[in-house]
């Protein structure tokens, strides 16, 4: 890697009712890095994620890291990353890749064996493209498709300014221009990338590549289906239980209407929210009471917080309420809705007590997902 380089990689499925995230884990990269280190670093992200660790696991296939057998087992296995999920029902498992404008600026990311063909099986894909605010900085970019007649690279030259619609149709117009290019020959290219906004769109790649020295643009690939991964996408729902609950009637609005479903005592909640990552997170929280009887309670507005790298913070009971604006119940409870940018760790302490003296006490770690 010639410089720092950071990239969300979501493990999705591709199942009878469409696209979906099955997790998303943040990969950070040092300069110097290898491509096997690279790929080394992706896997121990998603299996450190607590959100993945349930549903899927990576791997990392080929030589190294594998024993070498012999030469020509080395030269013709080179490592691959890829994943597995058993326990998924889905047609086909995808690694999406989102890198923010500037994160990672100077490499190349691919994803590749998109579709079977053994099972008739194709799966539309595409790469959104993300400026930052003023437009691109101006730069280079190469989009590699692989398709079942074969290679098809092309090049353009972004400018400043220029967006991310602008970007993605240069690159459509490149694919469908007439005849054919060194690098990308006419009997090589299908003619199958169009252009949707900001995105281009592919419907018969076997394996998709790109490269972008630009360090103001930045890329999603994945399944033309699943939504691009942006700011705030990272969802954590936390149960909260605060209070006494108790059978006094009042109002008919009241939070204190509420029947005997708890075992008598004061219940607390306390929610612990880190951020383990190397750059700030734009955070925002927002409460979600639940009524008995199947009722549902009030929503909060939202709760804009700020944490640096490693900063942590504890939302108790008293912001819950202080939130919700309301004069103090005698029992409350609901979900606490954190969305942040970033990964976090995110964790529920629960305790019980009776008579001041605690009885009973519960942590519960918070797995993210996908908005």
């Amino acid at each position: 890697m010639p410089a720092p380089v950071s990239f969300d990689l979501i493990p999705s499925v591709q199942g009878r009712t469409g696209t979906r995230a099955l997790c998303a884990t943040s990969v950070s990269l040092q300069a110097g890095d290898s491509p096997l280190q690279a790929l080394l670093t992706a896997r121990d992200a998603v299996n450190a994620n607590p959100g993945c660790q349930s549903v899927v696991s990576a791997v990392v296939r080929g030589t190294p890291p594998e024993p070498v057998r012999s030469l020509e087992d080395m030269l013709s296995s080179p490592a691959t990353f890829s994943l597995s999920a058993p326990t998924v029902v889905g047609g086909q498992l995808f690694t999406a890749v989102r890198a923010a404008p500037g994160a990672a600026t100077g490499v190349c990311f691919g994803v590749t064996n998109i579709g079977s063909p053994l099972q008739n099986q194709i799966a539309v894909m595409k790469v959104e493209f993300e400026t930052a605010p003023g437009g691109a900085a101006g730069g280079d970019l190469i989009v590699v498709e692989q398709s079942p007649i074969g290679k098809c690279q092309v090049k353009i030259h972004t400018d400043p300014g220029e967006t991310a619609s602008q970007i993605a149709a240069a690159i459509s117009s490149a694919f469908q221009a007439p005849g054919g290019t060194a690098t990308c020959p006419a009997v090589q290219n299908p003619r199958d990338v169009t252009v949707e906004g900001g995105a281009i769109v592919s419907v018969l790649a076997s394996d998709l590549h790109v490269c972008n020295s630009d360090r103001d643009l930045g890329f999603f690939i994945g399944p033309k289906e699943l939504p691009n991964v942006r700011r705030l996408s990272l969802q954590y729902a936390a149960k909260f239980l605060c209070g006494s609950p108790e059978t006094k009637k009042h109002s008919k609005d009241d939070y204190n209407v509420w029947p005997q479903l708890m075992a008598g005592g004061r219940y607390f909640t306390a929610l612990n929210i880190h951020n383990p990552t190397d750059k700030p997170a734009a955070i925002r929280l927002k409460v979600a009471v639940a009524l008995p009887d199947g009722k549902p309670g009030p929503i909060s507005r939202y709760l804009e917080i700020r944490l640096g790298p490693d900063q942590a913070i504890s939302v108790s009971c008293r912001q819950i309420l202080a939130l919700l604006q309301a004069t103090t119940p005698s029992f409350i409870e609901g979900f606490a809705v954190v969305e942040s940018n970033v990964e976090l760790d995110v964790v529920a302490v629960y305790t019980a007590s009776n008579g001041g003296k605690i009885e009973t006490m519960a942590i519960e770690r918070i797995p993210a997902r996908l908005q």
